[in-house]
């Protein structure tokens, strides 16, 4: 077997090492220190807010989810009180003996209807206004509190 080759030369030049510039040497480094762990401290604040900001954004998709379900039930019974009211309403006009009695009893429907359906709207803005103020509540709650957190930090 052959032998591999070892040569005496001397190792290749390397470029002489430049300084080392530590943070010490330049003029403000401890400013920028300070402002750097500031930082950091108040990134690791904001970190461990996380998990309370996630749990109130979940009690609040709760609320919505149930506030919801309440809205769909308050429009299913009026579409259901309203399709009764059509279907006796159609059985009174059929029994309408004359033009004038099923004028009459088409007006009161109408007006009736819309009358219903007024009173309905106005149920619905108020569920809807006080739903949205219940599902506000948490994350309200949490701004608050994460600012407050904030603040002491600085």
């Amino acid at each position: 077997m052959a032998k591999a080759k070892t040569t005496d030369a001397a190792p290749a030049a390397q470029a002489p090492e430049a300084p080392a510039l530590t943070a010490a040497k330049l003029p403000g480094a401890e400013a920028v220190q300070r402002v750097a762990t500031a930082f950091g401290a108040k990134v690791e604040k904001l970190a461990a807010l996380g998990p309370a900001t996630m749990e109130a954004f979940k009690d609040s998709s709760k609320l919505l989810a149930k506030g919801a379900e309440d809205v769909n039930a308050v429009l299913m019974g009026f579409s259901k009180a309203r399709m009764e009211q059509a279907a006796l309403h159609a059985k009174a006009l059929l029994a309408a003996r004359t033009i004038q009695d099923f004028v009459e009893l088409q007006s009161n429907y109408v007006r009736g209807a819309y009358e219903a359906t007024l009173a309905e709207a106005t149920k619905l803005q108020s569920i809807s206004v006080q739903l949205a103020t219940d599902a506000a509540k948490p994350l309200q709650a949490r701004v608050t509190s994460n600012v407050e957190t904030l603040l002491k930090a600085a």
